[in-house]
């Protein structure tokens, strides 16, 4: 059975387009760690593919030195798919062959939802 994050979508999570895991910032109040700050590190590029009967499902995306996030997906033959590309609060450049489908959000940022077919693809927020 496919993997499904906390809101019940399939192939959301680290490399979908953002973490949706929450690790406490602040430990106050646990034997000998008070102050610890376990917050992970920010992470400036994530890829992940899995193999399908249809064939690879790939995500992968880079923070741009200035902060805006670069998405690119590939979606294999005879396959549809819904792709979260984060927006940052910025117009999101979408390549041709998608059809934009809806705001919404996720671990309370902001996405651009689009529907695309089997393909590459690449997103960006400018």
């Amino acid at each position: 059975m496919p993997a499904r994050g906390r809101d019940g979508r399939q192939g959301r999570g680290i490399a979908g387009s953002g973490v949706n895991s929450r690790v406490p910032k602040n430990t106050e109040g646990t034997e000998g760690t008070e102050g610890t700050d376990l917050a992970p590190a920010t992470l400036d590029h994530v890829r992940a593919a899995i193999d399908t009967v249809r064939g690879t499902v790939c995500s992968e995306w880079r923070r741009r030195p200035d902060g805006r996030i670069d998405l690119a997906v590939t979606i294999p033959y005879n396959t549809d798919a819904e792709i979260w590309a984060p927006t940052q609060d910025r117009p999101v450049t979408a390549p041709r062959g998608v059809t934009f489908v809806r705001n919404d959000t996720s671990g309370g940022a902001a996405h651009k939802v689009y529907r695309a077919g089997a393909g590459s693809y690449s997103f960006n927020a400018r």
